[in-house]
């Protein structure tokens, strides 16, 4: 596969970029890409050095008289092939692995980015099964996701990044203010809401907010109560059965989009029906 990455506007469309904004950059967007594609010969997330053989990322030749880089990406498909296969059979890969590839890093860094993205057909039996491990790599590439976007109103204004023809998402400065934002206001909330995924390792996943009508990403917060975790993982198993048997109090932060809408809850305590809520009385 071959990965075009397109440096526009500012002194970019002069063929030219700072030295050190530039290359920041391109180191973040070339370890972002190292792993996604980590993730998708091997099924794993790894966050350091060495990954996986089974997949090899090359600096191509620039092409000349534009501020274009192209990246190589090649792996291995029987590797691919086999992790998916032992989770939702080897018929949930439609069509080349590339395309696969591309679907992944599309998804993957849109949505860690905020931008909208609908789940790819070819990615839709792994997100149900395992939710978990998707969310835990947009964490991975967060750090590498910022670091890209240096150059951004620093050289240039926006990035493309193009996978085999096909764009797989711009860095602007949308992107750049979702990714530097990463506060939560002040006041804890409580509302009602039923686990629609839990990831126990990275204390990720989403509730379904019955106010917006919407799954909302949650972290968990590591000093919150003993009961939270375990509460909300039985919220989730109720969830599977029927929705509204889920429900389930949460004591949260939120940090909200520039809309105004919630973008994901900071969580401190969650409860059921009839547990004391955190004030001491019952609800």
């Amino acid at each position: 596969m071959e990965i075009v990455i397109d440096f526009e506007g500012d002194i970019a469309d002069e063929h030219r970029i700072p030295g050190l904004e530039g290359t920041q950059s391109l180191e973040g967007i070339a370890r972002s890409l190292t792993l996604v594609a980590n993730f998708a010969a091997t099924g794993k997330i790894r966050h350091r050095y060495p990954f996986s053989d089974e997949f090899h990322l090359q600096l191509l030749t620039f092409e000349p008289g534009s501020f274009r880089t192209m990246f190589g990406l090649t792996i291995s498909t029987t590797s691919t092939l086999k992790w998916v296969a032992s989770i939702v059979g080897i018929a949930a890969i439609q069509g080349p692995v590339g395309n696969f590839t591309t679907d992944l890093l599309k998804y993957t860094f849109n949505s860690a980015t905020g931008a909208a993205s609908s789940i790819p057909s070819s990615l839709s039996e792994l997100t149900d099964k395992r939710s978990g491990d998707f969310e835990a790599l947009q964490e991975a590439v967060t750090p590498s996701l910022k670091r890209s976007h240096t150059i951004i109103d620093h050289g240039a204004h926006q990035i493309s990044i193009i996978g085999n023809g096909n764009q797989i998402t711009i860095y602007d400065q949308r992107s750049k203010d979702f990714l530097d934002d990463s506060r939560y206001e002040d006041l804890p909330e409580v509302k009602i809401v039923s686990t629609g995924m839990l990831n126990a390792n990275t204390r990720n996943g989403r509730v379904f907010d019955y106010e917006y009508h919407k799954l909302v990403s949650i972290f968990v917060a590591r000093d919150c109560t003993d009961r939270a975790m375990s509460n909300l993982a039985r919220s989730l198993q109720l969830y599977a059965r029927a929705k509204d048997k889920g429900q389930i109090y949460i004591k949260y932060k939120v940090k909200r989009n520039k809309s105004g809408l919630p973008e994901r809850y900071y969580v401190l305590d969650a409860w059921f029906e009839g547990e004391p809520a955190p004030g001491g009385e019952r609800r």
